[in-house]
């Protein structure tokens, strides 16, 4: 017998408050975790450091109008911006606070409620979705166990990642697929079965999965199996109108792309020398695109 709406709809508020509570005890150092700076950021050691000076980087570019040759996409640093515009952060510990406080608490209990949506309706069992809600609320703390348990010398730097608490573009990224999903599985028949064309619907699947890969390069896979599916129901013009709303979407990313590395489809990973050196070419042409 499954649990009622009610149950359900509690069950991963307090899911999401016991989720709050076990991140401000980290904070506070339990278990210890070499939490500092009011417990806003962990001790570095084999750290991510490295990757949030990127994307800090690249964020204050954007803000300033430069186009700054680094690796990573354009996503997740139009998120920060205004972090950074409305603190005046100059140093990635700076940002770190308010980029916590967003990412650890807020993002995540969105992506708490669409993990729970989504198992929903891959179970067809709220049961079963809070148990899948749970487990993903407390997973970082069992890896930190069996890491310890294993002896694993970075076991804090892997805990403190799961935390959605640092610089990146990672957890930006994986709610943007957690959304994807989400909305693939809620509008399916009216995008993919259905002969008419719901544009709302089919202009926000295309502009959330255009976002995915805006954050992160990786998330194209998405793109592949909303295509596919298309294809599969042999929906061709809903293909082509989704290609079309989703390469407005990423946009941003290829003008971003020829003033930083001289070609639409060029980006940092793909550049030997990203990170020995910047790019000064301005961005006045197509700052717009940049304000938030």
């Amino acid at each position: 017998m499954d649990i009622s709406r009610k149950t359900f709809i509690l069950t991963i508020l307090g899911l999401i408050l016991l989720r709050i509570l076990l991140v401000v005890l980290v904070m506070n150092n339990i278990p210890f975790t070499g939490m500092t700076a009011g417990g806003f950021r962990p001790t570095f050691t084999e750290s991510y450091q490295p990757d949030e000076l990127q994307y800090f980087k690249l964020t204050e570019g954007l803000i300033a109008g430069r186009s700054e040759k680094l690796v990573p996409n354009i996503g997740a640093s139009l998120i920060f911006a205004p972090f950074i515009y409305f603190t005046g952060a100059s140093l990635p510990d700076e940002l770190a606070k308010s980029v916590f406080i967003f990412e650890a608490f807020i993002l995540f209990s969105l992506a708490l409620i669409l993990v729970a949506l989504i198992a929903e309706k891959l179970f067809n069992s709220r049961k079963l979705a809070v148990i899948s809600v749970a487990l993903f609320s407390v997973y970082p703390w069992v890896l930190l166990l069996i890491f310890n348990l294993a002896g694993y010398k970075n076991a804090i730097p892997a805990f403190h990642y799961q935390l959605w608490i640092f610089i990146l573009s990672d957890y930006l990224s994986a709610f943007l697929v957690y959304l994807g999903f989400f909305l693939i599985f809620k509008w399916f028949k009216n995008i993919f079965e259905s002969l008419a064309i719901n544009w709302q619907e089919l202009i926000i699947i295309a502009v959330v999965s255009g976002a995915a890969i805006l954050t992160r390069m990786g998330n194209f896979w998405l793109i592949l199996i909303i295509f596919s599916t298309f294809l599969y129901f042999s929906q061709f013009k809903k293909a082509a109108l989704y290609g079309f709303f989703l390469g407005l979407a990423y946009l941003p990313q290829l003008i971003f792309n020829i003033a930083a590395f001289g070609a639409p489809w060029a980006f940092g990973y793909r550049d030997p020398l990203v990170g020995a050196s910047t790019s000064s070419i301005p961005l006045a042409q197509c700052d717009f695109l940049f304000r938030l």
